[in-house]
């Protein structure tokens, strides 16, 4: 589907506070210091720690067609170094999954399955939320998306961190719809 090389122009970060984006899309000089492949990726920070109090939703600003057959399923690389735990994921990323009815502050975060080391490693106790600091790797995460079959959707990645204990970050890349 997408990348952060050539089609980064395709990507918009809503910002809560304009002034400081809680998403950028370049080359990493922190956290993982490089991409999964190519030289670019979408990240909470491309330099040093991600910053306090985001809200900010990366999206693909591009509807994407679901066939009305087979099992669609997004997956994703991520490097992740985020504050939090199962049970309290202070700062964290979701995957959204957009209908075209509704809004971007209304769309909670798909299930999702990680293949690292333990998948409890990666995710909150309910598996919408990325968090905790694997920091070693990229790991593939993916999500069913099944049930939207025969729909046009959107795609967002929406990060929430806290007003303290900041870490490296998220960094996000080779983004995949398959069927």
């Amino acid at each position: 589907m997408a990348g952060f090389e050539d089609d980064s122009a395709n990507w918009v970060i809503d910002s809560v506070n304009s002034s400081a984006p809680c998403w950028e899309i370049g080359i990493p000089t922190s956290g993982p210091g490089e991409a999964h492949s190519g030289m670019n990726v979408a990240a909470t920070s491309l330099a040093g720690n991600y910053a306090d109090n985001c809200a900010d939703v990366l999206r693909y600003n591009k509807s994407i067609f679901l066939p009305p057959y087979g099992d669609p399923t997004i997956s994703f690389y991520a490097w992740v170094d985020i504050v939090g735990s199962g049970y309290a994921p202070f700062d964290y990323v979701e995957v959204l999954i957009k209908r075209d009815d509704e809004i971007w502050e209304t769309v909670t975060g798909i299930y999702l399955s990680a293949d690292t080391p333990s998948p409890l490693q990666a995710l909150d106790n309910t598996k919408t939320k990325i968090t905790k600091q694997l920091g070693t790797a990229y790991y593939i995460f993916t999500g069913d998306i099944s049930a939207l079959k025969g729909r046009s959707i959107e795609i967002g990645f929406r990060f929430i961190s806290d007003a303290s204990d900041n870490s490296a970050g998220f960094y996000l890349d080779d983004i995949t719809i398959y069927n």
